[in-house]
């Protein structure tokens, strides 16, 4: 059975090429936060210079604040993240992908990782204590081979 994310494009002289219909690669199936821990804020990263991303499984761009008060303990459940589109393989079972992770946040390392992957979720937790302030990471989704 061939790859459900790939399709055949066939270009006419004069013609133009229709857009992927990788779904994981495409802002109209986007992912979506859920399961926020209380006290912080969790929002797809739209702040300069990422004012022109639009939120895509393959490349999720987080924006986490912790406002001022008590930090944020080690071991926290931060939120869930959920695909726009599961995950399969070639003959459509659900298979969950990797996820790599990049932390933005200058001058602290907040260890923050994305933990107990499915085909459809993914979760993140912080290693270390998260004192007040604006955090910023970035996740990049590849399907498992």
């Amino acid at each position: 059975m061939a790859n459900p994310l790939e399709k055949e494009v066939v270009v006419t002289e004069g013609g133009t090429t229709p857009q992927s219909t990788d779904r994981h690669r495409s802002p109209d199936f986007p992912p979506s936060i859920q399961s926020i821990l209380a006290g912080v804020s969790v929002a797809f990263d739209n702040d300069a210079p990422n004012q022109y991303y639009r939120p895509i499984d393959a490349v999720i761009k987080l924006r986490i604040e912790v406002p001022p008060g008590p930090n944020v303990p080690a071991g926290s459940n931060l939120c869930t993240i959920k695909f726009g589109s599961e995950y399969v393989d070639s003959g459509g079972k659900p298979l969950p992908p990797i996820v790599l992770d990049c932390d933005e946040s200058p001058g602290f390392a907040t260890a923050i990782r994305a933990l107990w992957l499915t085909s459809n979720t993914f979760m993140l937790r912080n290693d270390n204590v998260l004192p007040n302030g604006i955090f910023r990471l970035r996740f990049v989704t590849q399907p498992s081979l």
